[in-house]
């Protein structure tokens, strides 16, 4: 459930259905403004998910949503992570917006070309996001990523930190060695 109400929070995307099973569709203004209302509300932590749910009549349905990757950061850095992504399809009649908070923009483009810019610079990623992204690049279709996510085991992934070439990398569990562009861990002070 906190998958589904983070999407929620932070992209604005509900991922539920009516209680009959079908899918949820903000096909008026009315019914995309009141489900807007119910976001800003969760955001301001004045109303429960649960309770938003209970009200629209609406159920989660775990089909809809498959757990891709969990990632946790070496130790011992000073800004730890144990993350767990994700897949789902975006729900047709609903638009993502950012809350401005968590996620501050947002854009539509394809896995390569999001790696792309990582390489050139452009945009900051961590290895987490990296690599799912170049995993999602072998698929052609939302489709094809949606069935791998469905059948797809998936265990931790633990990077290792090693010192090389005068600055700080981090190792896959494979030995692949990624170098951050820009560096986004500052290690802590060595001591003898």
């Amino acid at each position: 459930m906190a998958a589904v109400r983070e999407t929620f929070e932070e992209a604005g995307l509900l991922l539920a259905r009516r209680q009959d099973g079908s899918p949820l569709v903000m096909a008026t203004q009315e019914e995309r403004n009141r489900f807007g209302r119910c976001r800003q509300a969760l955001i301001k932590r004045e109303t429960a998910f649960s309770s938003i749910l209970e009200t629209e009549e609406l159920v989660l349905h775990s089909e809809d949503l498959f757990y891709f990757s969990h990632w946790i950061t070496p130790e011992p850095l000073p800004k730890r992570y144990d993350v767990r992504f994700f897949m789902a399809a975006n729900p047709v009649g609903q638009s993502v917006s950012h809350d401005g908070v968590e996620l501050t923009s947002h854009v539509w483009i394809r896995p390569a070309e999001a790696l792309r810019q990582y390489d050139e610079g452009k945009i900051g990623m961590v290895l987490p996001q990296i690599m799912t992204l170049r995993e999602l690049d072998r698929f052609r279709t939302v489709e094809e990523a949606l069935l791998c996510a469905k059948k797809k085991h998936v265990e931790a992934t633990r990077t290792k930190m090693a010192h090389l070439e005068g600055r700080y990398v981090e190792v896959m569990p494979d030995g692949e060695v990624f170098h951050h562009r820009p560096p986004v861990y500052s290690w802590p002070d060595e001591k003898d």
